[in-house]
């Protein structure tokens, strides 16, 4: 369902609907300071967090990109006392790449839709791992490569809640980094999977509800996974969206190109 919606207790996930597939923003706020988890397409997507974040004026508010695709990180403009913009590392050589170029084919695809974007880089990046103490909640994020280079998670220890981004996605992910190790993808989300304090997993894409959202999430993507990884052709629904079909196809394509360097 659109709109702003609480999670549960100091999250809240705004769902954007675009053209070909709904994107989710998260809000995470402690006593101290609050999270806002990737932030839309444009910055009048950013528009129906303003009261919330209104409510939250006594706290500093972060921003952090859970990878750079133009879906994630082209509505910060609107956070305009946002204190820092956090990302993985390689999410900043992205800024000055494949970001700007992306931005430019959106523009030239939709006359006017895009012109109050301001991309805004991250000020803030980690390697691996980085921890930010909110003030009662904790959220730690964690490098997990494989929809991208730069694709990260972000774990709420307090609320059990694994924000995933693209790292999951039912019915199924994008495989979008031609140099994509799919063992390490696998590897990480499996650790996920097997997290027991890990009782909520919320992906940036595919259903909020029903037997493919959730914690089952991370199953789909992992069949998908291997079977791209062991050669196989994975198993799909019958029915999906466009969007949905020509994402497996190019997967499919992709994963091939990338067996026949190994």
């Amino acid at each position: 369902m659109p709109g702003l919606q609480a999670c549960c207790p100091g999250v809240h996930v705004l769902t954007l609907e675009l053209p070909d597939f709904a994107v989710r923003v998260a809000v995470v706020a402690g006593s101290r300071r609050a999270v806002v988890f990737d932030t839309g397409c444009r910055p009048a997507d950013m528009h129906a967090l303003q009261p919330l974040l209104a409510s939250l004026e006594a706290r500093d508010v972060l921003a952090v990109y859970s990878h750079g695709d133009w879906d994630h990180v082209q509505g910060t403009a609107a956070l305009a006392d946002r204190r820092a913009v956090i990302a993985h590392e390689a999410c900043r050589a992205r800024f000055e790449d494949d970001v700007p170029r992306r931005l430019a084919r959106l523009r030239g695809e939709s006359p006017g839709l895009y012109d109050d974007v301001v991309l805004i880089p991250p000020d803030l990046t980690f390697s691996h791992s980085l921890t930010l103490d909110l003030g009662g909640l904790t959220l730690q994020l964690h490098h997990l490569p494989g929809h991208t280079a730069d694709s990260l998670v972000a774990f709420v220890p307090e609320r059990g809640l694994l924000l995933a981004g693209d790292t999951a996605e039912a019915p199924l992910p994008c495989v979008d980094w031609e140099e994509a190790s799919l063992d390490r993808w696998i590897a990480g989300l499996q650790r996920w999977r097997d997290d027991a304090r890990v009782t909520m997993v919320l992906p940036s894409h595919g259903p909020a509800h029903g037997p493919a959202a959730g914690r089952e999430s991370l199953d789909v993507t992992l069949r998908y996974l291997a079977a791209l990884r062991e050669g196989r052709e994975p198993a799909v629904p019958a029915q999906m969206p466009s969007f949905y079909r020509e994402t497996h196809q190019a997967n499919l394509e992709r994963a091939a190109r990338m067996r026949s360097r190994v």
